[in-house]
Order: C-alpha cells, then sequence, then structure tokens
C-alpha cells in the first residue's frame, strides 16, 4: 500500500515524525535546562542562609549606629550627615534586607497587605530623626505626624532588639533569635512606610510652597542689582548659587515638572543658565528621603 502513497506525501511524513522526534528532543533539554535553574536558586538560597551572614550584616550595621544613646549624643546635625554617608545606606540597607527577609520567611507576610511594599532604606533611616528629635522634623505635631511618631518608634525599636539578639546569641545567627522580638516587625516596617507615605505627601507641598516664596525674593533681588553691577561679581555669584540650590532642592523634593511649573508662575528667565544643569541637592529634609 505504501507504494501507493505519492511521493511527495511520504516526504511530508517523513519530515513530520522528524519534527515530532526533535520536539520530544527540545523538551527534554527544556526540562533539564529548568531542572539546572531550580537547583541553582536552591543553592543560592542556601547559602545566603549560611556562613552566619546575619550576623556579619548586623555587626557592621551596629558598628554605624550602635544604640538610641549613641544617636541622641552626637546631635541632630551630626546624625543628618551621618545618615547620608554612603557606607552607613549601604550597612544599614543590607542588615534591613536581611531581617526583613528572614521575619517574612519566619512568620508569613502581615495579613491585611495587598502587594510587597517596597522598602526604601533612606526611609528607613529617617525614623532615626523622626523618633530621637521629632521637634527637628516636625514644625507642629499633628494626626499625620503624630500617626508617623506612633509607627517609627516601635518598628525602630523591635529592629534594634533583634540586631542586638543576633548579637548576643549563642549561636550568633538569626535562627536563636526569639520569636517573640521578630513576629511583628513585617507589620510594624509596613505601618511605618504607610505612615512616611502619608505624612511626606502634604510635606512636600509645604516645602515646594516655601521654595517657590524663596526663588521669587531672590529673583527680585537680582533684578535690582545695579545695570552696571559686573555678571561675575561677588554678589552675582552669591545669589546665582542660592538660587540654584533652592532649584536643585525643589527638583529633589517634588521633581522638574514642578521646578518648571514654579518658574513659569514667577516668569523667572533662568532656563537659559541651568535647564539641564540642577542636580539633585542634598537638603537635609526628611520628605526628601
Amino acid at each position: 500500500h505504501e507504494h501507493n502513497i505519492p511521493t511527495t506525501q511520504k516526504t511530508n511524513q517523513k519530515k513530520g515524525r522528524m519534527a515530532d522526534v526533535r520536539m520530544k528532543q527540545l523538551e527534554s533539554k527544556g526540562s533539564a535546562r529548568c531542572s539546572n535553574v531550580c537547583v541553582r536558586i536552591q543553592r543560592t538560597w542556601r547559602l545566603c542562609l549560611r556562613f552566619k551572614t546575619s550576623i556579619r550584616y548586623v555587626r557592621c550595621y551596629m558598628g554605624k549606629l550602635p544604640s538610641a544613646e549613641f544617636v541622641k549624643s552626637i546631635g541632630f546635625d551630626n546624625l543628618v550627615l551621618l545618615l547620608k554617608d554612603k557606607k552607613v545606606i549601604s550597612a544599614a540597607k543590607v542588615c534591613l534586607q536581611r531581617i526583613h527577609l528572614l521575619a517574612t520567611y519566619r512568620h508569613g507576610s502581615p495579613p491585611h497587605i495587598k502587594e510587597p511594599e517596597s522598602v526604601n532604606v533612606r526611609v528607613f533611616l529617617a525614623a532615626f530623626m523622626i523618633v530621637y528629635f521629632p521637634s527637628r522634623v516636625f514644625e507642629s505635631v499633628g494626626p499625620l505626624e503624630q500617626r508617623l511618631l506612633d509607627a517609627a518608634d516601635p518598628m525602630l525599636t523591635a529592629f534594634q532588639a533583634i540586631c542586638a539578639s543576633v548579637q548576643s546569641s549563642q549561636a550568633r545567627c538569626f535562627r536563636d533569635v526569639p520569636p517573640a522580638l521578630t513576629r511583628d516587625f513585617p507589620t510594624l516596617l509596613l505601618d511605618y512606610l504607610q505612615a512616611f507615605k502619608a505624612w511626606k505627601v502634604p510635606d512636600e507641598a509645604k516645602l515646594t510652597c516655601r521654595i517657590k516664596h524663596a526663588l521669587q525674593a531672590l529673583y527680585q533681588a537680582r533684578r535690582a542689582l545695579p545695570a552696571d553691577e559686573p555678571h561675575d561679581s561677588r554678589l552675582h555669584g552669591e545669589l546665582r548659587g542660592q538660587i540654584e540650590r533652592l532649584r536643585g532642592k525643589l527638583v529633589q523634593i517634588a521633581g522638574r515638572g514642578a521646578l518648571e511649573e514654579v518658574e513659569r508662575e514667577l516668569g523667572a528667565e533662568e532656563g537659559s543658565e541651568s535647564a539641564g544643569g540642577v542636580a539633585a541637592g542634598g537638603g537635609e529634609s526628611v520628605a526628601g528621603a
């Protein structure tokens, strides 16, 4: 019967069988690759949890911010400088990520969470200023400020207690930290992040308004300079420097769009000077965290 099948049809059948074989080979290779990827992920995860990684991260962090007494002793201005230090930010970031990961792994995510909240380490570090120097952070304490204070204090206390427990435990590892210390930490951190976000929006609006008025005063002062005042004079330089710092701070707090809107309102002729040169300034505002 096969001899009666046209040659073209035979060829197509042969190609079909070869394609089936090739597909099975690819599926087998794909399954092997998937298995290899799973093994790599599992190996990485095991390595992450071995070799007492937690104690290394905790020691590095506690070496920078050892206690509440230390933070209060150095004063607000020195604390602001310390929290901007790249080594402090790096140490706090890996330690926070580690503690948060292991606490969530041990107890699960907060029950009321709908989607993961991204943890900004600068926002976390701002809790030191909020808890220990609230009068330097807040002009007045309203409902949003009080909510933030009430969330920051227990979160920071819990985190410091977990770190201290890791350091003092016999095995120097997270496993020996009492579950009572870690159970509430994911929820406390989430509550703090949400309270900070709720407070930050109106605070940014307030700061933007102040910067707008300050820029307006500086622009008026520059326009009032004598026509024969040299552009490279000390007075011109000081005004220019103050304007650029405020512009940079405004971009940092509210974005370039806010700067453009403010300058349109003020009718400022500043675009040619620094339209492309505004860098995000290192403002001390907690809202810029």
